[in-house]
């Protein structure tokens, strides 16, 4: 996929290719700003039913083929104060058929909480 029309928001940009059988995503692209947030690659790793809270809205946006939206705030593990997030998976299709990837764009922010 060309992302030079992203260009702009790649550093916040994923995306993930639809495995069946059972139904399991790859990410193929992860955007700068996101590695970074999470501190390693997640290029080529398997995203599954064993992470549900991040793998439903993949999974609800191929399965109902439509964009799927959340904000969520999350503790990344990272010693930081927990975090919020806002993302949007897009189907993508090769056939106009059937999905086969997830384009996804993810911002973070640090949450303020209260001493």
């Amino acid at each position: 996929m060309d992302l030079s029309a992203l260009e702009t928001h790649s550093p916040r940009l994923v995306i993930a290719k639809v495995l069946r059988e059972p139904l399991r995503f790859v990410f193929t692209f992860v955007g700068a700003d996101l590695e970074d947030r999470l501190g390693e690659s997640l290029v080529g790793r398997e995203l599954t039913d064993a992470r549900p809270v991040f793998f439903k809205p993949y999974a609800v946006c191929v399965s109902q083929v439509r964009a799927t939206r959340e904000f969520a705030s999350f503790d990344f593990g990272d010693g930081e104060d927990p975090g919020s997030f806002e993302r949007l998976l897009l189907p993508l299709s090769e056939d106009d058929a059937q999905v086969d990837a997830v384009l996804g764009g993810i911002i973070y922010s640090n949450v303020q909480t209260s001493p």
